[in-house]
């Protein structure tokens, strides 16, 4: 599949790095500093070229085989390029663009945005401990030994990517953990559970994925194939 990929970091991710090394050729890092950069087009309610900056380089929207997005929001702080007093406006103003910009983009985009963030739903989690209960997870029991310090502890992780999974666990925590993301409406998702067994219990869930490892990578891209296709 031609095209080039485009991981949307921080400049300090070094995990993105890491990844864009590792993925065959083409595969840039967009970070928020390219969207100061002149060239970007984008319609909202009509119909054109739309165009965007990655890694300081002008390309057509079209071009691009897929998007993974790696933070909820841009920050101020990621805008060290901008005048101090207008960063945080600026920044507000950069979230709002790119949560068009890539709900419209024809390629798959891991994560798409919400209303809530560029990742993808973000839930606190009470909210994802309701849905994961409504997905058929059995949530962890929460004991505490002082105010504010919880004694259950997360000793299981799984990585989703779309109906795949990843982790040192028993397969029913990788298909509850695939359950739950289906039912969240993301295809990227991390589950942690109390135990690696099949009776492990739910934690907690993020939208953030360790990308690092080569497994991760290669489901990433297959992931990328098969949303194109479809």
């Amino acid at each position: 599949m031609s095209g080039l990929l485009v991981v949307l970091a921080h400049s300090r991710d070094l995990a993105a790095r890491v990844l864009a090394d590792r993925w065959p050729q083409p595969v840039r890092l967009m970070t928020p500093r390219d969207l100061s950069q002149p060239g970007w087009r984008h319609h909202v309610g009509a119909r054109g070229d739309e165009w965007c900056v990655v890694s300081g380089e002008l390309i057509r929207a079209a071009e691009l085989r897929g998007v993974i997005t790696r933070f909820p929001c841009v920050a101020p702080a990621d805008l060290a390029h901008i005048t101090v007093g207008d960063r945080e406006y600026a920044a507000a103003e950069m979230t709002a663009f790119l949560a068009s910009w890539l709900t419209r983009l024809p390629c798959p985009v891991l994560n798409r945005p919400d209303a809530t963030s560029l990742m993808g739903p973000n839930r606190g989690r009470e909210r994802w401990l309701l849905l994961a209960a409504r997905a058929g997870l059995r949530p962890a029991e929460r004991r505490y030994t002082a105010p504010g310090h919880e004694a259950t502890l997360a000793t299981a992780t799984v990585a989703v990517i779309g109906d795949r999974w990843i982790g040192a666990v028993a397969p029913e925590l990788g298909d509850q953990a695939v359950r739950l993301a289906e039912r969240a409406g993301v295809e990227l998702l991390t589950v942690q559970f109390d135990s690696p067994g099949p009776d492990g219990a739910f934690v907690c869930a993020e939208l953030t994925i360790d990308i690092a490892s080569e497994d991760v990578a290669d489901l990433l891209l297959e992931r990328m194939d098969v949303e194109t296709v479809a």
